[in-house]
């Protein structure tokens, strides 16, 4: 009995085997069954993908330029601002008594100044003047000397009178050398000189503690230095502050931007101008449009873990934006590197690599596939360009698998 059912089980045995190698052979004979996709034309586009957070393309950190109470703040979160704009007070505590000081001083030491000035031109005319009617007297009395020298010796007058005129005209002289001496002095004496430089400098001190008192005023006053809106109110009214404690933030929302980075090896294919497409969860499903303004010069590596994570930093300018986007904003951007129209392609999967080369399997008329080298162009994450080997319309094995041979028969079934 148990002989028999041997027997049996092998018999079932040789005939499983049998039947296989039948179905293989038909199979064989019949063809491997694949999917297949034809070379089609369409446009192409390359895109380099990154996130960054939005922010206004001019804004500024108003920070104090001194140290006090806040006394008083005019502006909140929100509002529009023009340049020069007053956003807050510090208290000014006796900054105004002495700046009243400071220009009194500052007036009086001006007073001194101009005084000294018209005092030393006033001297010096005077001299002038005695010196120019000392010069024309002595011209009348040298004259009446010469006239009476000539005379007496002629016996027209006597010595006496002679002798009078001499001493009048030594007199002349005297009158001449000094108001010439005291023109001198004027013009070569160090004296007034010195006095002027003095009352000059005191006034130079007085304007430099003047205009000193008014900038410690002026830092008191809180001002826009940009137009545009308030992002942020950093204090309260009553706070304490120092030199660069911040105060404000302000931006212009008119123009926006999107300040990102991109991983060191997608740098290449990017530069100023190029396109990009931005999307975000905040943005109501909406699509923006912008242009890559800037790419830094230099990379960043940061240490993440045990790794290093190398990126350089790029700021996308929006060039179409609306009341939906906000600074603060997360956003997608799409950066396009690469566009091409109406050009030959096919799915990714398609195309195999070996040893440099791109490779497809076409499927040919007689149900057979050839393996085939093809030139290939730029690509994305779905398709690739083909630029030679195939034309529009060729048909290509879909993901061939590693045990499909050029020369093999196949089945094609395309159903989904």
């Amino acid at each position: 009995m148990r002989k028999r059912g041997r027997i049996i089980f092998m018999i079932i045995i040789v005939i499983g085997a049998i039947t296989a190698g039948f179905l293989i052979n038909k199979n064989r004979a019949q063809g491997l069954m694949v999917k297949t996709t034809k070379v089609i034309k369409r446009d192409l586009t390359t895109t380099v993908f990154t996130t960054g957070r939005i922010k206004p393309a001019l804004e500024d950190e108003i920070v104090s330029r001194t140290s006090g109470i806040i006394d008083q703040i005019l502006v909140k979160r929100g509002d529009r601002v023009e340049e020069g704009q007053l956003l807050a007070v510090i208290d000014r505590d006796n900054l105004e008594y002495k700046l009243e000081i400071a220009k009194a001083k500052y007036e009086a030491a001006e007073a001194e100044f101009q005084m000294a000035k018209r005092d030393l031109e006033e001297k010096k005319g005077d001299a002038l003047r005695e010196l120019e009617k000392a010069e024309l007297e002595y011209e009348q009395v040298i004259s009446e000397y010469e006239i009476n020298k000539e005379l007496f010796e002629k016996g027209a007058i006597s010595k006496k009178d002679l002798e009078v005129s001499e001493s009048n005209l030594k007199m002349q002289e005297i009158r001449l050398n000094k108001a010439q001496s005291e023109v001198n002095k004027l013009e070569d004496t160090g004296f007034y000189e010195e006095l002027i430089k003095s009352k000059q400098a005191a006034l130079e001190q007085c304007l430099a503690e003047l205009k000193e008192v008014e900038m410690e005023v002026e830092r008191r006053y809180i001002k826009a230095s940009i137009e545009g809106i308030v992002l942020d109110v950093l204090v309260e009214e009553g706070t304490m502050v120092q030199p660069g404690t911040p105060l404000f933030s302000l931006g212009n929302i008119d123009t926006l931007e999107i300040k990102g980075e991109v991983n060191e090896f997608d740098v290449i294919k990017l530069k100023p101008g190029q396109r990009v497409k931005i999307t975000g969860d905040g943005f109501s499903n909406k699509e923006y449009l912008g242009v890559l303004e800037e790419i830094a010069p230099a990379a960043i590596t940061r240490i993440i873990g045990q790794s290093s994570r190398t990126t350089v930093e790029i700021i996308v300018e929006i060039t179409s934006p609306d009341s939906s986007i906000r600074p603060g904003f997360s956003a997608n951007m799409e950066i396009i590197t690469k566009e091409k129209k109406d050009i030959p392609v096919l799915p990714l999967e398609c195309v195999k690599n070996r040893d440099g080369k791109s490779y497809v399997f076409l499927v040919r008329e007689d149900g057979t596939v050839e393996e085939r080298e093809v030139g290939t162009g730029i690509s994305n994450d779905l398709y690739i360009e083909i630029v030679d080997g195939l034309s529009e319309g060729d048909i290509v094995v879909a993901n061939p698998g590693e045990n499909l041979k050029s020369g093999q028969k196949v089945i094609v079934n395309d159903k989904p």
